[in-house]
C-alpha cells in the first residue's frame, strides 16, 4: 500500500469512575499511593491510581488518552502510545513521529516550537491547523490553507467513531492501571486497523 503521510490524533479512553476521598484523591494527583490502599491488598486491585481527569470546554473525562499514528490514505493505525487523560496531545508526537512520515497532518493541538523541532529532526513536513491569537485572528489566506488541511485531517475522526459505534463503547475500558489498560488500548488499535484493512481488500477486489 502506497504511504503517503500520516495523521496524529488522540481520543479520550473513559475508565470506570473511582470512588475516592478528597485526601485519596490529591494524593493520587501528587503521584502517590494513599495510605489507606496500602493497608488491604483488595482495593489495590480494585483502584486505578494510574488514571487521571481532564477536561475540554464542557466534557470531562477520567481515564485515559490513546494516541495514534494513521496512514493518511489506508487510515490503518501504525503506531499508538498511551497516556493519562491530562497529558496533552501534543506531548505524545516524539514517540509516534518516524523518519520516513513525510508528511504529518493534525489540528492546531500539534503546533509549536517543540513540535516543529521533532518534525526537522525526522526531516519530516507538518501539516497542521493554524490558529489565531488575541488580537492576531486568522487571514482570509490563513482559513482557505486551513480548509484545505481539514479535508485530511478530517479522515481521522472516523477511525474512533468506528471504535465508539460499530466496536460498541470500545474507549470506554474496565480494566485498571496503565499495564492493563495499555495492552487494552493496543489490542483495540489492532482490531480496528484489522477490520480497516477488510475495507480496503473489499474495495480493491470489487
Amino acid at each position: 500500500m502506497g504511504h503517503e503521510g500520516t495523521m496524529s490524533e488522540a481520543s479520550w479512553v473513559d475508565v470506570r469512575r473511582q470512588r475516592n476521598s478528597r485526601e485519596e484523591h490529591e494524593e493520587i494527583k501528587e503521584g502517590t499511593v494513599p495510605e489507606s490502599f496500602q493497608k488491604n491488598e483488595n482495593p489495590m486491585e480494585q483502584q486505578d491510581v494510574a488514571a487521571r481527569w481532564a477536561k475540554k470546554a464542557e466534557d470531562v473525562h477520567g481515564g485515559y488518552k490513546n494516541h495514534v499514528r494513521a496512514g493518511r490514505t489506508t487510515k490503518l493505525i501504525e503506531d499508538d502510545a498511551v497516556t493519562d487523560a491530562r497529558v496533552h496531545d501534543s506531548q505524545a508526537v516524539e514517540d509516534l513521529v518516524e523518519a520516513d512520515d513525510g508528511i504529518v497532518h493534525a489540528d492546531s493541538a500539534y503546533t509549536g516550537e517543540a513540535i516543529e523541532t521533532i518534525l526537522e529532526e525526522n526531516g519530516v513536513t507538518g501539516e497542521m491547523y493554524e490558529k489565531g491569537y488575541r488580537h492576531h485572528s486568522l487571514t482570509k489566506t490563513q482559513k482557505k490553507r486551513n480548509r484545505t488541511k481539514s479535508t485530511i485531517r478530517a479522515r481521522v475522526e472516523p477511525m474512533f467513531g468506528f471504535m465508539t459505534q460499530t466496536m460498541k463503547d470500545g474507549l470506554k475500558l474496565r480494566w485498571i492501571g496503565m499495564p492493563r489498560i495499555t495492552a487494552g488500548i493496543g489490542r483495540l488499535n489492532l482490531v480496528y486497523s484489522l477490520a480497516r484493512y477488510e475495507q480496503i481488500l473489499g474495495v480493491k477486489l470489487a
